[in-house]
């Protein structure tokens, strides 16, 4: 189940990281895209920042499985908000949305890292962390060949409103394992 989690968190970040970065590049040109590319990198990727603390408390307090499993269920709502916005036109609220994103993940990574340990009982770390990395690469590229081609045209293999909905689900297989 642990593998699990790793393969689909990776799949799910990517997966919205590229949409919302195709959604970018076909919806603007110039200031325009350098400014909302630099707000995605922010939405996505601050709150780890920003949230260190917080997320090592709660990593450090709780049962790592259940922090994993609650900010698992946390990430799945807010791409599945996501994907409603998007469907209604409301790109903006989605980007907002995707700073809560970023926030369950900044939760969800340092349990995710800290539970190794004790799946190995402190030993093996090396072997584990090589396992946890190779999920996690095999996610990012599961997802990068699934949206190579993909585009608000008809041409993309999954179609550009369904990849939210995907994610979401995901989020909930996340969630379970």
């Amino acid at each position: 189940p642990y593998y699990i989690a790793v393969f689909f968190s990776s799949f799910m970040q990517l997966g919205l990281f590229i949409h919302f970065q195709r959604w970018i590049t076909f919806n603007s040109e110039g200031a325009r895209f350098f400014w909302l590319s630099l707000l995605l990198q922010f939405a996505m990727f601050s709150p780890s920042i920003i949230m260190m603390h917080v997320a090592s408390y709660f990593a450090g307090r709780y049962p790592k499985g259940k922090v994993m499993g609650w900010t698992s269920i946390g990430m799945a709502i807010s791409v599945l908000l996501i994907a409603f916005f998007f469907g209604d036109r409301l790109d903006f609220g989605a980007f907002a949305l995707l700073f809560l994103y970023g926030v369950f993940l900044s939760i969800f990574n340092p349990a995710k890292i800290g539970i190794m340990k004790e799946i190995t009982s402190g030993n093996d770390l090396v072997k584990i962390n090589a396992k946890h990395l190779s999920f996690m690469a095999l996610g990012i590229t599961t997802i990068s060949i699934i949206t190579f081609n993909y585009s608000p045209n008809d041409n993309s293999i999954i179609s550009y409103t369904l990849l939210p909905f995907i994610l979401s689900g995901i989020g909930l297989i996340t969630a379970i394992s």
